[in-house]
């Protein structure tokens, strides 16, 4: 029969080999301090463990497991850190890569099926294809730029539009761009389309605008 014994230094062992101890009956679970516990929780929760078979491995409370195991996520809980993004970022890139290379070299196995080297280089395309689509989510390569067409209209009374072009024709003498070729013809032909409609156009009242500036008839300025 196997005595339980409880190792002088035992905060020194790793989680695994506690955990190995606990299953033998080499070592008791009670006498576990509170970070050899937790660092046993962690380990058995990342193995897929549910609390109910931790805390009874650990002869502790479904409860107690599940403290520690919120206090694990609350010391790993990230900040917002520009260098940790981009160490996790090298992180992902370094361990996408070594998967890359491991289904190749499945792939290129002198003993692998065609149809077992086709899908290891389909897995390792497929491990390409995912990182680039992590680094583009998390902004480290750009994306297909999306084009959108779209018509904006932007309604101005006849005046108000009249009141742009006058503002226009200025602009350009200042600068000095009025004997630019075709450019007066072109302000000519947009004059001529809105002296009609300053003309025609109603009113807040409905009624035909009369009062048309006399400087905007007849061409330009």
């Amino acid at each position: 029969m196997k005595t339980k014994r409880t190792p002088e230094s035992s905060i020194e062992r790793s989680s695994i080999a506690l955990i190995r101890a606990i299953k033998e009956g080499e070592f008791a679970a009670s006498s576990l301090a509170g970070p050899e516990r937790r660092a046993c929780v962690e380990h058995l929760h990342a193995e897929g463990w549910g609390a109910v078979e931790v805390a009874e491995l650990l002869s502790v409370s479904v409860r107690t497991v599940r403290r520690d195991i919120a206090e694990l996520r609350e010391e790993h809980n990230a900040t917002s850190d520009p260098k940790f993004v981009s160490r996790m970022v090298g992180m992902l890139m370094q361990e996408g890569e070594i998967a890359r290379m491991r289904l190749r070299r499945l792939g290129r196995d002198k003993d692998s099926m065609p149809a077992d080297r086709i899908a290891a280089e389909r897995a390792a395309w497929e491990v390409v294809r995912d990182l680039v689509r992590t680094l583009q989510g998390l902004g480290f390569l750009p994306s297909a730029v999306t084009q959108v067409q779209a018509e904006l209209t932007h309604r101005m009374k006849g005046d108000e539009l009249l009141s742009e072009l006058r503002e226009i024709e200025t602009i350009t003498k200042d600068i000095e761009l009025a004997d630019t070729p075709g450019l007066d013809a072109r302000l000519g032909a947009i004059r001529s389309r809105l002296v009609p409609q300053v003309a025609t156009a109603p009113d807040s009242k409905g009624s035909p605008t009369k009062d048309v500036d006399a400087s905007t008839r007849g061409g330009t300025a």
